[in-house]
């Protein structure tokens, strides 16, 4: 497992880590930047690997590393799990991403022909 940083969270070796079926453990945020690594696990659905607070991740760090059943049991299925969730859904990213695009595009025009 990936013991991630605090208070500012991996980012893309969390990715990194979740893409090559290692779980991730993470911190709660308590600013912007610090939420994401708690995004990524929401994400990705594995929420019971946000810690609450620096006691819970020492609590989970040492429960989920004293289980090592567990841990091999997850890292044979988390990169098939992870795949088919939307941190890893890339048509849906590429489709989102482009209505965006065509929205702000559409907005623009609209604010340029009110001028």
């Amino acid at each position: 497992m990936v013991l991630d940083t605090f208070p500012y969270p991996g980012g893309t070796t969390s990715v990194d880590a979740l893409w090559m079926g290692v779980p991730v453990l993470t911190l709660r945020g308590d600013r912007f930047l610090s939420h994401l690594g708690e995004s990524i696990a929401i994400n990705a659905g594995q929420s019971n690997w946000i810690a609450q607070d620096q006691d819970d991740y020492v609590n989970k760090a040492v429960a989920f590393a004293s289980d090592l059943q567990g841990l091999a049991t997850i890292r044979k299925t988390l990169r098939d799990r992870v795949l088919q969730t939307p941190l890893f859904d890339n048509k849906r990213f590429a489709r989102n991403f482009r209505e965006a695009l065509v929205g702000m595009l559409k907005r623009k025009q609209e604010s340029c022909q009110l001028s």
